[in-house]
């Protein structure tokens, strides 16, 4: 009997060629250009879900807070003194909503670390350390990619609404020169507001939004992130347009600015908690202020400027209503709708939004 013969059973398996190689490595390729956008869109679309989330649980700790107190946080805790005819704000603390919230949103351990009682508390005393490096997720858009979440200190994306106008102030409170516009969104510097100031109705005004945060660089200027500092244009204080316009002419090179914009929840102020509807979602042209330079433009004055809402989403930023909702709003907006969704009680529609 002959014996039998072994058969290699892998040499009669026909080698892949060169072409079908290049033609399999082709489809994968193809198969992968077709999958990736599919997996970043989904990831997009997750953070901002969780983008939006963040903003409904500020909506349900700002809530809270009326229901306690009867009236929404300050813009910033302070008195208003009157000398003869004249109307200031004296204020002891700069404090900022998000700060006034922190035990409405299960964060009463890190509000019990700031020290409240310091008559001029602008966040920087060594007592609130403590409290000013946490970092709280809850104040973070998860897309943001700014150095300075790696800072120091607790940074935010989350800015509450001052208004239509520039400025901090309305004209019922102004110590010196007139404020065009200023006082009129859901958050007054110096005053708390119950519901019943709200005539255009909660649902119809804006209270928080986002801004993007600085690029911590100060040996560059980014427009989008940073804010330049244009200085006293005259002795009134011009009205939203003609800031517009200010702000839009950017001296050449690196001009005199502030990259840190956001570096702080704690603070009360357009460089860390304060956003105004001047300008409608990302803006073209960089956000200034009115404010001079010295001794540095993060310490010089700041009670005015162009500081727009801006986001990393496409084509828009999220917004929350006095109501607790969140909606979504085009860069395309109508600059005043967007100024008309920013006021308490100004009476302008705002249903094409």
């Amino acid at each position: 009997m002959l014996p039998r013969r072994v058969i290699n059973r892998r040499s009669m398996r026909p080698a892949v060629t060169v072409i079908e190689l290049l033609v399999i490595l082709s489809i994968i390729g193809l198969i992968a250009a077709m999958i990736l956008p599919a997996i970043m869109s989904s990831r997009q679309a997750a953070r901002q879900v969780q983008c939006t989330n963040n903003l409904r649980q500020l909506g349900v700790a700002l809530q809270g807070f009326q229901t306690a107190e009867r009236h929404f946080p300050a813009g910033a805790p302070g008195v208003i003194e009157t000398i003869g005819k004249k109307s200031r704000i004296a204020m002891p603390h700069e404090h900022s909503p998000l700060l006034q919230i922190l035990p409405y949103l299960g964060q009463y351990n890190v509000f019990r670390t700031a020290n409240l009682g310091l008559r001029y508390d602008f966040g920087d005393a060594p007592e609130n350390a403590t409290a000013m490096n946490v970092h709280l997720s809850v104040f973070l858009c998860p897309l943001e990619t700014s150095p300075l979440l790696s800072d120091r200190t607790g940074p935010t994306s989350y800015r509450v609404n001052l208004g239509p106008g520039p400025y901090l102030l309305d004209m019922s409170m102004k110590p010196i020169g007139d404020y065009p516009g200023g006082g009129k969104g859901a958050f007054v510097f110096g005053r708390a507001l119950a519901p019943a100031a709200f005539r255009d109705g909660l649902s119809n005004t804006a209270f928080i939004s986002e801004k993007l945060m600085g690029d911590d660089n100060p040996a560059v200027f980014t427009p989008s992130r940073d804010f330049w500092c244009a200085g006293l244009p005259g002795p009134d204080y011009p009205g939203a347009d003609t800031l517009v316009a200010i702000c839009a002419s950017l001296p050449p090179g690196v001009p005199p600015h502030v990259s840190i914009g956001g570096r702080s929840w704690y603070t009360a102020g357009f460089d860390t908690t304060f956003y105004n509807h001047v300008v409608t979602p990302n803006a073209r042209g960089a956000s200034c202020k009115i404010e001079g330079t010295e001794p540095t433009p993060e310490t010089s004055g700041n009670f005015g400027g162009v500081f727009g809402a801006s986001s990393l989403h496409a084509s828009g930023v999220n917004v929350m209503t006095g109501d607790g909702a969140v909606r979504f709003v085009k860069d395309s907006i109508n600059v005043a709708v967007w100024r008309a969704l920013s006021t308490r009680a100004g009476g302008e529609p705002t249903t094409t939004y």
